[in-house]
């Protein structure tokens, strides 16, 4: 996790200025990641496969949660 850890937080930061459906900032948002799973060669971990995969899984938990 911390040779991603560089990749998941600029996704992050891309993904809270924009969000996913009118390109609004996101506020009062929380992202709790869990558990990952990394490709065994570490050529399939670098920022262009991490960033999308980031960015598309806060999105679709962003769609799919309840507001609180």
């Amino acid at each position: 996790m911390i040779e991603i850890k560089d990749h998941c937080v600029s996704a992050f930061q891309e993904l809270t200025k924009s969000g996913p459906l009118a390109m609004e900032e996101q506020r009062g948002v929380t992202y709790k990641m869990w558990d990952a799973t990394l490709h065994t060669d570490s050529i399939h971990r670098g920022a262009n496969q991490i960033s999308p995969a980031t960015r598309n899984a806060c999105f679709a938990s962003f769609l799919c949660a309840e507001p609180r």
